[in-house]
């Protein structure tokens, strides 16, 4: 799991363990870590571009929307220069590991209960986090996942091992068509070494006597298996409000590179600002802004729309002097 965040009903590792979650979170943090936190019409506070060591101002809100994320909630670390005027020194994540909400509802971090006045809680707009909510699209991936690899390792996974012998009766043993004697414990023996030909990593080959028939229950295909795993990435998406065409993972031609561009209006408008907002709203209140200080995230690079017909060589480029070639 990831380093500072709790277990919930799932971990951070399992549930990034599922690679449709793993690529909206690297989706939604890559591009909330390009966002500056600015002020709209006013002096933007020093601590919203500042970096604490190797925690840049790009980090920090990365890691608070995934708490947002994972967990429905953030905490961050405020230090005073001026209480009565409410100026803040300096902002800092907590750790989600480190913080948790006693029986009052007051934050604590590493089980102590903290002065209110160097907190700023910032909770999602949801009323839980993805680990919580989504544990059992979680859980259902990974036993799907454990299924295929079974069937991939045992593609047909019964084989009927058959007696060809009518008198069969459940004793100590058996004799086949010819009337000759077959102990027990040779049945045993050779259902155990048609289980070790199958496992074989290089393929086996096995002989059977003439009494038995080998007779393969179903048909080994795994379509039914893959089409419930690739379910998983609607599930996925509905959870973390996100265009499922995103988290397919196929950006390597033309059209879906260019679907991908036109889908970033939607992205930022719909997906992003569930969690943005949160944390724009919050950060502008006065216990850490000064009274009338609205903070907003810039967007204004993620909207401008880039045209991705170039990367299938049919753009035609400009003339120099900025019209078009006859």
């Amino acid at each position: 799991m990831a380093p500072d965040l709790p277990d919930g009903p799932v971990s951070t590792g399992k549930a990034l363990a599922v690679p449709p979650v793993a690529r909206a979170v690297s989706l939604y943090s890559t591009v909330v870590a390009t966002f500056p936190l600015l002020a709209a019409g006013a002096s933007t506070p020093t601590w919203c571009t500042k970096t604490a060591g190797a925690v840049t101002p790009g980090h920090r809100w990365a890691a608070v929307v995934q708490d947002l994320i994972f967990t429905g909630a953030s905490v961050l670390w405020k230090d005073d220069v001026d209480r009565d005027n409410r100026q803040v020194n300096s902002i800092s994540r907590v750790p989600r590991n480190r913080w948790s909400i006693d029986s009052a509802g007051f934050v604590e971090i590493d089980g102590q209960r903290q002065d209110s006045n160097h907190l700023v809680f910032i909770p999602s707009l949801l009323p839980q986090g993805f680990l919580d909510y989504a544990r059992s699209s979680v859980n259902h991936y990974h036993q799907l996942q454990a299924a295929i690899l079974n069937r991939a390792s045992n593609p047909t996974p019964l084989l009927d091992l058959h007696i060809n012998d009518s008198t069969f009766t459940p004793e100590p043993s058996v004799k086949d068509a010819d009337g000759n004697v077959i102990e027990e414990g040779e049945v045993e023996e050779i259902a155990r070494k048609w289980g070790e030909a199958r496992r074989s990593r290089n393929g086996a080959a096995a002989v059977s006597p003439h009494w038995l028939d080998v007779k393969p229950v179903g048909d080994g295909k795994m379509d039914m298996l893959i089409e419930a795993r690739n379910a998983v990435r609607l599930d996925v998406a509905n959870y973390l409000n996100i265009n499922a065409a995103m988290l397919d993972g196929n950006s390597g031609t033309s059209d879906t590179y260019s679907n991908t561009l036109q889908n970033a209006n939607e992205f930022l408008t719909l997906s992003l600002r569930m969690f943005l907002e949160p944390i724009e709203q919050r950060l502008s209140q006065d216990d850490v802004t000064p009274e009338g200080t609205v903070l907003k995230f810039d967007t204004s690079g993620f909207d401008t729309f880039t045209d991705a017909k170039g990367n299938a060589g049919n753009a035609v480029a400009p003339a120099e002097n900025g019209t078009d070639n006859d």
